[in-house]
């Protein structure tokens, strides 16, 4: 997998970087609480939890979930009514 963005000025591919995989997946919930529950119940262990975020950690990646209405998360990547996430990539060094 690769992850490449297009130039400005027309639409010829820029630049392009091998992606080796998802280090963090950080997303926004209506309710903090269930989504909590539901990953617990699941089966998930704890890394972090507070009053506005819990975190999981998984094999090779951490998944953490913050309310909806705050202010650290960046806006959403399309539709408005969607919600709020941000997903952080592990890039293959030149060497590899």
């Amino acid at each position: 997998m690769s992850c490449g963005w297009r130039n400005r000025f027309d639409d010829s591919l820029e630049k392009q970087m091998p992606i080796n995989g998802v280090q963090v997946a950080v997303f926004g919930v209506d309710d903090l609480e269930l989504c909590d529950k539901f990953f617990t119940d699941f089966g998930l262990k704890v890394s972090s939890r507070s009053e506005t975020s819990v975190s999981y950690r998984l094999p090779k990646a951490l998944m953490s979930f913050s309310r909806i209405d705050d202010a650290s998360l960046p806006p959403a990547y399309s539709r408005p009514r969607h919600p709020r996430s941000d997903l952080g990539c592990r890039l293959a060094d030149r060497a590899e």
